[in-house]
């Protein structure tokens, strides 16, 4: 009986964390979204000719907040590990 009653406390931390991690994904990507998208605007009024074409433009829209999570996971990993080794 007691197998069963460490099993089940020590799986609950490790469900917390990944549902904390994955709110943070979500709450990053849409930042990184909204902010990707007022820089596409911006740019695609005075910026180049190909920034004005549809697909261009999805394309960006759907690749950079992705870009920009994977830089933002690396840097926090990188910080991390600064951190510990002091």
């Amino acid at each position: 009986m007691d197998e069963q009653t460490s099993d089940r406390s020590g799986c609950f931390p490790g469900c917390l964390y990944v549902l904390g991690l994955a709110a943070v994904t979500g709450v990053l990507l849409y930042v990184n979204g909204a902010m990707s998208l007022a820089v596409l605007r911006a740019l695609s009024q005075s910026g180049p000719q190909w920034l004005r074409d549809p697909r261009a433009v999805q394309f960006l829209l759907f690749a950079m907040p992705v870009l920009l999570l994977v830089l933002q996971w690396m840097v926090f990993d990188l910080v991390l590990r600064v951190v510990r080794r002091r």
